[in-house]
């Protein structure tokens, strides 16, 4: 089973409140299963949970605050939220290196809020790279979206222009992988 920090659900949870009050967030978990209810209930930071609650309250993140709409809640959620960590606690990433040194910086980040999910970066060529996973299963398709969000809103913050992150093989192909390459314009 694939697990994820529960930070990630606080995260999610307190820029839902920030944009959508308190009944906005209500809304939301009012819409999930009893049972993730139950568990988002009493999350620590710390502890790990299911992937598949995170991927349940993602999806009602899209239907309640974004009308369903997935780019939406790419450009007004995620992008937002990795703002916020970039500017506290991940800021010293930013400032290291080139973007070679903080995608990899930036992968091992991924690999300490994931059990189960592993990550690889490789290089295709300058401005170039593949982005691969393993790990996830066909019900985290939405995760993509939390993925592109998070790679493109990041070298946007170092400098970047024209970044493009594109699907080459989808978590929802249930394949053993999922491929992304991201690449930017020098």
């Amino acid at each position: 089973m694939v697990k994820i920090k529960g930070s990630a659900f606080m995260t999610s949870m307190n820029l839902g409140c920030q944009t959508h009050g308190e009944a906005g967030v209500k809304a939301v978990l009012d819409s999930l299963s009893e049972d993730d209810r139950k568990v988002l209930s009493s999350v620590i930071c710390t502890q790990w949970y299911p992937l598949d609650i995170y991927v349940n309250l993602l999806k009602a993140e899209i239907r309640e605050f974004c009308q369903g709409n997935e780019k939406s809640f790419v450009e007004e959620r995620i992008f937002k939220g990795v703002e916020q960590q970039f500017n506290t606690i991940y800021r010293a990433f930013l400032r290291l290196g080139s973007p070679e040194s903080i995608l990899e910086k930036l992968g091992n980040i991924n690999r300490q809020y994931f059990q189960g999910v592993s990550t690889e970066i490789k290089k295709i060529e300058e401005n170039k790279f593949l982005l691969i996973y393993t790990g996830f299963e066909k019900q985290h398709r939405v995760f993509e979206l939390i993925l592109k969000g998070w790679w493109i809103k990041i070298l946007q913050l170092i400098g970047k222009h024209d970044v493009r992150f594109d699907v080459k093989t989808s978590i929802a192909a249930n394949k053993e992988v999922a491929e992304f390459v991201l690449n930017w314009q020098a």
